[in-house]
């Protein structure tokens, strides 16, 4: 963006200020390291984040946040292959998270029957060695946010991976 408008003769004066008023912000990326402090001091982050690269970067960009338990609210569409799926889930085991919800996302099953897609998560993260113990399931995107925002504790980072029901 920056460049185009270098090209069309705009000052960079100019172009520096817009580029310095752009922020993760609900306002002017919505979905996009969205980050909100709760009232009990924990720290919600909002983003689409959806395969293991998009996963990944989020957790690489939080890891110096001071939290006390990091958790993290993962989904996936059925339109993937049952390994990259799976592939997904051991992303996720090996980023050193305290608990993960498993969302179903009914409007993106796109053809798996209701349960499966969580389940081949639920593989990737046993498989690659994740405790059990450690893992919630839940039915819909809104259950697992609801879930993860009352259970959350001051100085907690709840991550929120949402697709299907950003608002």
């Amino acid at each position: 963006a920056a460049l185009l408008a270098d090209s069309l003769g705009l000052p960079w004066a100019a172009i520096r200020g817009g580029l310095s008023e752009m922020h993760p912000s609900a306002k002017h990326s919505r979905g996009r390291m969205n980050k909100y402090l709760l009232p009990n001091g924990a720290i919600a982050l909002l983003d689409f984040a959806h395969n293991p690269a998009g996963v990944s970067r989020v957790c690489q960009a939080t890891a110096h946040w001071h939290a006390e338990r990091r958790t993290l609210l993962l989904g996936h569409a059925g339109d993937r292959t049952d390994d990259d799926i799976r592939s997904l889930g051991v992303t996720v085991a090996e980023l050193g998270l305290d608990q993960v919800i498993l969302k179903e996302m009914t409007k993106y099953q796109r053809g798996r029957p209701f349960g499966e897609t969580r389940e081949l998560l639920r593989q990737g993260l046993l498989g690659a060695g994740y405790p059990a113990d450690r893992i919630i399931e839940v039915n819909t995107e809104r259950e697992g946010v609801a879930y993860l925002l009352a259970h959350a504790r001051p100085s907690d980072l709840v991550l929120l991976l949402v697709q299907a029901d950003v608002d």
